[in-house]
């Protein structure tokens, strides 16, 4: 356990601040959820184009051909579906923002708490060491006794 209390926290600052900004992207864009605009992965379908690919937001009675991998069909989505899925995935952004929020937060805490220890232990080893070292300053002698 002494390796932790004596281990330079530098490298946790590092690493909390580098978990903090995609920390932070991803919570916003989890709370934003998936809005209004239900975008599709693929070839949007409106119910209105006559099986034709219309670039833009999807709207309800749409169809979603899914692309996957490239070139691979990946089947068909409506509307609803796609909202769910996009739902789905702003749900779990928000959870790994909260994740790495978290972890950043700790590491920041254990830092702040570690660099305060290390100054406190200073300032206590430094001025128990200069008011021993120093015999002017000895308040355990007794001059008045002679």
């Amino acid at each position: 356990m002494s390796h932790i209390r004596t281990a330079r926290p530098g490298w946790v600052l590092y690493l909390s601040l580098l978990l903090l900004l995609p920390g932070l992207a991803l919570f916003t864009g989890g709370m934003n959820g998936p809005g209004n605009k239900i975008i599709c992965p693929g070839e949007n379908v409106p119910s209105w184009s006559e099986g034709e690919e219309v670039p833009g937001p999807m709207h309800p009675g749409d169809s979603c051909g899914v692309i996957v991998g490239g070139n691979q069909n990946g089947g068909t989505r409506s509307y609803e579906q796609q909202k769910a899925v996009q739902a789905h995935d702003a749900t779990r952004d928000l959870w790994i923002g909260v994740a790495l929020l978290a972890c950043s937060g700790a590491g920041l805490v254990w830092t702040g708490s570690s660099v305060w220890r290390s100054r406190r232990s200073r300032r206590a080893t430094s001025t128990t060491t200069s008011t021993t070292s120093d015999p002017s300053k000895d308040t355990t002698s007794d001059t008045t006794a002679s």
